[in-house]
């Protein structure tokens, strides 16, 4: 008895004990609803396309064609559209430059080098602020002056850091997909490394941070080569520094070739991540509401090497 009970019973088929439905065939009038049509083959696609463009006046021709210009994009505008023709490509930068730091600027001194950073900022400020209405004639006429000034500043924080470049545009022509720690012409992260920190970083950053809301205010147009040249030059070059003020993953402050140095810290690492992404979103609105078009590639390539390091 006691086998009987502890006995578990068969798991019945799925379909015991369950009448199977019968299913009514379709007849010919609802397949005919159906709607069912056999895939065109690719010979009869072609007949089709031929017998349309034969049909098709060229008054319809062009009208299509103006309506998909007008709703897509050009296969060029996703091409290089600016090019820098006045840089030098032979910069001279070799793995025999030795960069001296021995001599350090005392406190006094950084304090001097950051009140003369922000006094030029503030100028910048005053003088943008006087353009906006209340002195436009002591003001900034457009953005090309403005970008310049900042500029200005760009290559003296640069310089900080860096005693072989004074003019940061000759960075332009280092190749983006070169190893920044190992590159036969230009190893930032050894002199980034070995430089002073003096708060460059958190210059650079106000720079970054200022830089998207002054080119808003100053609209252009697409006839406006100079500007349009200008602000792609200064966000390309504040991406080179941005990115160069980055520490690799890979290497540590115990390198013995590379101290703390002039990097970023962690806090300013995620304000730089913040600032280069609405970068990009503004300033991509900003040439949407000027009605410029044909940049798609010097868009997509704002601050790209900056965000992939952060």
């Amino acid at each position: 008895m006691d086998n009987i009970y502890n006995e578990k019973p068969a798991t019945p088929r799925a379909e015991s004990g369950v009448a199977t439905p019968e299913l009514p065939e379709l007849d010919s009038k609802d397949l005919m609803d159906l709607d069912i049509d056999d895939e065109p083959t690719t010979q009869e696609k072609n007949s089709q396309l031929q017998y349309d463009a034969m049909n098709t006046s060229p008054q319809e021709t062009d009208d299509a064609q103006q309506q998909n210009d007008k709703f897509y994009d050009h296969v060029d505008t996703f091409k290089p559209n600016l090019s820098f023709n006045n840089l030098d490509k032979s910069l001279s930068y070799h793995t025999d430059i030795t960069y001296d730091t021995s001599r350090r600027l005392s406190a006094s001194q950084e304090t001097k080098f950051l009140a003369y950073c922000e006094e030029q900022l503030m100028k910048i400020q005053r003088k943008y602020v006087q353009s906006r209405g209340l002195n436009p004639e002591n003001g900034y006429t457009g953005i090309v002056p403005l970008l310049k000034d900042l500029k200005r500043i760009i290559d003296f924080v640069w310089y900080s850091i860096d005693n072989n470049c004074k003019n940061t545009e000759d960075l332009l022509s280092l190749d983006s997909t070169s190893n920044s720690s190992g590159d036969d012409n230009y190893n930032n992260e050894l002199i980034v490394g070995k430089a002073q920190n003096m708060g460059q970083c958190n210059i650079l950053l106000k720079i970054a941070d200022d830089l998207i809301d002054y080119v808003g205010k100053f609209p252009i147009t697409d006839d406006d080569i100079d500007s349009i040249k200008y602000i792609f030059m200064i966000f390309f070059i504040m991406d080179k520094v941005l990115s160069f003020t980055i520490m690799n993953e890979s290497r540590t402050t115990h390198d013995n070739n590379i101290c703390s140095g002039a990097f970023m810290n962690t806090t300013e690492l995620i304000r730089c991540t913040s600032i280069c992404e609405r970068s990009r979103v503004q300033l991509f609105q900003f040439f949407q509401d000027c009605k410029i078009h044909g940049y798609h590639y010097e868009l997509s390539k704002i601050y790209e090497e900056t965000l992939d390091k952060s």
